[in-house]
């Protein structure tokens, strides 16, 4: 049963038209993660980052590199613009 859900996270994640916030919610959930636990991970408030999360708000740059490392992949991977 885990490959099989494995496979329709990648699946999903893969999709052009998803929203940055949609993407992170794939990759968290892929990861068994709560909201918080991300959020307090990756240092970020967690109001903050179900405000990103929902789409309301854009995270920082600085907000994308931890978030992606704390997600244990690539910054591109979760958001569309990225700067370093």
């Amino acid at each position: 049963m885990w490959r099989t859900r494995e496979k329709i996270f990648a699946t999903i994640a893969k999709r052009q038209d998803m929203t940055d916030g949609e993407k992170l919610l794939i990759e968290r959930r892929r990861r068994g993660l709560a909201a918080w636990k991300l959020a307090a991970q990756a240092e970020i408030d967690p109001t903050t980052y179900s405000r990103i999360e929902r789409g309301e708000r854009d995270a920082t740059p600085d907000q994308r590199l931890r978030l992606a490392r704390v997600l244990g992949v690539e910054p591109e991977t979760v958001f569309q613009k990225v700067t370093r």
